[in-house]
């Protein structure tokens, strides 16, 4: 996309020629570069079950669908909790899968800018039919992303608490109080979560793309297995507002309108509105469409133009229109 002055400025042309039926179509698009895989490895301890007399309580109820809540002992309680309620029948492991079915269901944004901090955030599904909570959430990032701060994300589990930062190799974690070992009565339960942290990408020249790791480890309550991994996709780009194509060039008639479909980016770092503005630099024709889109950061918007060129002119004359977004 060539800006015509700042990033915040971009300008799109439209060439039609008069009485002709040939079209021509001519999109720009950016490198792409292969992936960089960005690996941590983290070690777990081994695995313990909580005893089968070990007592139940309330936990907090959240919107999403929870597994009966647990209790730790009297002894884990914060004093905050009180007294531990009557105590409930045990737990019975369903069937020995555990974390397995919990998941990072996207990342949002998933667009990136370059040398701006945005906040992304990790929307994680804990979910185990034999009722395992979550002790620990972490992703791997890339070496070259600066993290300025990490959320808090409280827990509707067990009550212990929750600390959450960055560890050596640029991992990102949000953790049970009590973690490790594993607890056998986590801080996450069953639900949806958001994990968010400020971070800033300095370059991208390394890659457009990475694949982040990211690892959800169980309190290790019943069969196994007490984790499950997996790798989640986000990109970066230089922080602008991209309208595309960059140029489009066809040959029509004169007098006849013709639609012409474009997508708006917004990658400046933040939600913004656009104001959108439509010329014909010859004179010769008529260029309308949408006049503004409120986007968030990383979002696009994809909108229909129309184009009608004036009629009576001779075979062959140029229409030049343009489209900017500021």
């Amino acid at each position: 996309m060539k800006a015509t002055s700042t990033w915040r400025w971009l300008g799109l042309v439209v060439v039609m020629a008069m009485l002709l039926t040939a079209v021509r179509t001519t999109v720009s698009a950016s490198s792409f570069q292969g992936p960089e895989r960005f690996r941590q490895e983290v070690e777990l301890a081994p695995a313990w079950a909580v005893p089968p007399s070990s007592e139940e309580g309330a936990g907090v109820q959240v919107t999403a669908p929870v597994a009966a809540p647990r209790t730790p002992p009297q002894d884990q309680l914060p004093p905050s909790l009180g007294a531990v309620p009557a105590p409930a029948p045990a737990r019975q492991p369903l069937a020995p899968t555990e974390v397995a079915s919990s998941t990072v269901n996207y990342v949002s944004p998933n667009l990136l800018p370059v040398g701006i901090p945005v906040t992304v955030c990790f929307n994680v599904t804990v979910n185990s039919t034999d009722n395992e909570y979550m002790d620990r959430f972490d992703v791997g990032l890339p070496s070259g992303w600066t993290v300025n701060s990490v959320g808090h994300t409280p827990g509707t589990g067990c009550g212990h608490g929750s600390t959450e930062g960055v560890e050596t190799g640029n991992v990102v974690y949000w953790q049970d109080a009590n973690y490790p070992p594993p607890t056998g009565c986590g801080e996450w339960s069953n639900g949806s979560y958001d994990f968010c942290a400020s971070v800033t990408v300095s370059d991208c020249m390394t890659s457009a793309w990475y694949w982040l790791p990211w690892h959800i480890i169980g309190d290790g309550y019943g069969g196994t297995p007490h984790a499950v991994t997996d790798v989640v996709t986000m990109s970066c780009r230089a922080a602008g507002v991209y309208l595309s194509p960059e140029t489009v060039e066809l040959d029509g008639c004169a007098g006849v309108p013709q639609a012409h479909t474009f997508e708006l980016l917004n990658n400046t770092g933040s939600a913004a509105a656009f104001n959108l503005s439509y010329a014909v630099p010859t004179g010769n024709g008529v260029f309308t469409g949408p006049t503004s889109f409120t986007l968030d950061q990383g979002a696009t918007v994809t909108f229909t133009t129309h184009l009608t060129p004036a009629p009576c002119q001779p075979v062959n004359t140029p229409v030049i229109a343009t489209l900017d977004a500021r």
